[in-house]
């Protein structure tokens, strides 16, 4: 079972090149001692992958999604949720505000990503009132 702790160690390992990023990002952000907030953190790995999706430079953008995919399997409820509504989203909403089309990220999302992407969507063009509301009909 994948818990919060293991969640931005897994995400880094799945896309190197943001590991600079990533100490620059704690170190103005967190002060020794602070508690980690996993929702912030994954957004600053979504504007990431936005910056590098833009850049062309997606080579990692298999392995962060095959990462993303294997969370939402593995994770514990709180981390299965967190990679959705702290990741998945953001991801959806940068390239959304990138005025990139999230059809581009859909060949990178697994089974059980792709199900909550498509969920995501539906929530912000009010198609469900909750994110989850009909993935048993699906």
């Amino acid at each position: 079972m994948i818990e919060k702790h293991q969640v931005m160690l897994l995400l880094i390992e799945s896309c190197k090149s943001y590991k600079s990023t990533w100490d620059k990002y704690m170190s103005e952000n967190y002060h020794e001692g602070d508690e980690q907030l996993l929702y912030m953190d994954l957004s600053n790995f979504a504007k990431y992958i936005i910056k590098i999706y833009k850049s062309g430079e997606n080579d990692c953008l298999y392995d962060v999604f095959n990462t993303i995919e294997i969370i939402n399997n593995d994770g514990d409820e709180y981390v299965q949720e967190a990679i959705t509504i702290g990741l998945l989203e953001d991801i959806q909403n940068f390239a959304l505000g990138e005025k990139i089309e999230l059809n581009e990220f859909e060949k990178y999302l697994g089974r059980e990503s792709s199900k909550w992407w498509k969920q995501i969507d539906k929530f912000w063009t009010g198609k469900i009132k909750y994110v989850g509301e009909t993935l048993k009909d699906e």
